[in-house]
């Protein structure tokens, strides 16, 4: 049975089911948006957040690493020209220290 329409199928055939799994049928992500633009940021957000994943944001690498020190994310989506520290600076930091966590640079 499909609880909220979402339901994921297992290796075994098996299919799980719940608020957390997408509509696709994949678990839901926690993504970290790492962008200074404000208009990017809210609409990668929204965009990601309208497809079932837990989103959240933040203004630069400096923020990000912040937040990465409080909490999981599965994937990381970085701007790579941010002031104070920029994308290339949060993708070593996340090499070393994250190394888990999927990255996307735009």
């Amino acid at each position: 049975m499909m609880e909220n329409g979402f339901h994921h199928s297992m290796p075994d055939g098996t299919r799980k089911t719940g608020p957390g799994y997408v509509s696709a049928g994949m678990p839901c992500q926690e993504i970290l948006i790492v962008d200074d633009e404000e208009p990017i940021r809210e609409y990668l957000s929204e965009a990601l957040a309208s497809l079932g994943h837990h989103v959240e944001t933040a203004v630069d690498g400096v923020d990000a690493v912040d937040k990465l020190e409080h909490r999981f994310f599965d994937i990381v989506i970085t701007d790579m020209l941010m002031p104070r520290m920029d994308g290339m600076e949060l993708i070593r930091f996340l090499s070393k220290n994250r190394n888990a966590v999927d990255i996307i640079a735009i």
